[in-house]
């Protein structure tokens, strides 16, 4: 079970870092929007089908990938780094739910949904809470 503090801070936060393992063993990184979804424990992505990315989970494949939140130098003193498996979703159903917590969240990416466009699922496997807000800092983990 996540922490509330972890669900309420990925909740509320928009931008991430993905990180995934290429076919060839490389690997992609990139700064993407993000959304939470805490009943499915799933972050989820829109990307374009031609990206990077996609190449890493084409044709029903998953791969090892990791996602960091919370990275300005400024005041931003929390972060978030999770490590999981990403896919691409195809099937129609779990589009449907996907994009319905997506677009909740950012109405606006609506126009970028075409026929060109992936959605991907970051199924979070383990995760570590960092606030270096308080002293010591708190660290929580799963």
């Amino acid at each position: 079970m996540m922490d509330q503090k972890v669900v309420d801070f990925l909740t509320g936060e928009r931008v991430s870092a993905l990180a995934v393992m290429m076919p060839d063993g490389t690997s992609h990184g990139a700064a993407m929007h993000f959304c939470f979804d805490p009943a499915q424990n799933s972050i989820y992505f829109l990307t374009e089908a031609t990206s990077e990315k996609c190449r890493a989970v084409a044709l029903g494949k998953t791969a090892l990938a990791s996602v960091v939140v919370g990275f300005d130098e400024k005041d931003n003193k929390v972060t978030v780094q999770l490590d999981g498996q990403l896919r691409q979703v195809l099937k129609a159903a779990e589009l449907e739910k996907l994009k319905a917590v997506y677009f909740t969240k950012f109405a606006d990416a609506k126009k970028y949904d075409s026929p060109e466009s992936a959605y991907l699922e970051f199924s979070i496997g383990k995760w570590k809470y960092s606030d270096y807000r308080t002293h010591p800092e708190q660290i929580i983990t799963s």
